[in-house]
């Protein structure tokens, strides 16, 4: 990756390279991941770095993913922050929420998504920015004041919503708009 990232900047900065890319000096990249290799090469590279948040499941087969805790991601973020001390400007954190759920009971929510949280209890997924739950008839106003919460904790520039949940998340959008 090291070797892609480097031969990418030198063609998309060399000012003879044809196609010329619209963005100047090259167009931004996204690195995702949490372990410090991956983040390491974002603090070099990236115009934005993506958290998982997950991490492999131990004695599980491989690709199979497990939710961290929200304290192992701050310490993820704290750690990219420290790989990219010497940057000039920050990159953009953006975090990927697994589910967003319309619900009147969140640990329900919380309990469905257990089997793939690697053992976090309830409340410690209730916590966790994968998941975004709240009531129908409150939803952008208790979900809008959870990614407050997780951008104030982890400093996430923007989240990405898996398109399932893309029409229900419009709906927390216009509320931290006005919020």
């Amino acid at each position: 990756m090291e070797r892609t990232l480097t031969e990418l900047d030198r063609l998309l900065t060399d000012t003879e390279q044809r196609p010329r890319p619209a963005q100047s000096p090259r167009p931004p990249v996204l690195l995702g991941g949490n372990g410090n290799r991956v983040l390491r090469l974002a603090a070099r590279h990236a115009a934005t770095v993506a958290f998982t948040g997950a991490r492999q499941a131990p004695d599980a087969p491989a690709s199979t993913l497990s939710v961290i805790s929200a304290d192992a991601l701050e310490a993820r973020v704290a750690a990219y922050r420290s790989f990219a001390a010497d940057r000039e400007a920050p990159a953009e954190l953006n975090y990927l929420v697994q589910q967003v759920v319309i619900t009147d009971d969140r640990r329900s929510a919380a309990a469905e998504l257990a089997p793939h949280t690697g053992g976090l209890t309830e409340d410690q997924v209730l916590e966790h920015p994968a998941l975004l739950a709240g009531t129908v008839a409150e939803i952008a106003e208790e979900i809008a004041e959870q990614v407050r919460a997780h951008r104030e904790r982890f400093g996430f520039t923007y989240f990405t919503v898996l398109d399932p949940y893309a029409e229900e998340f419009g709906k927390v959008i216009a509320e931290l708009r006005e919020g």
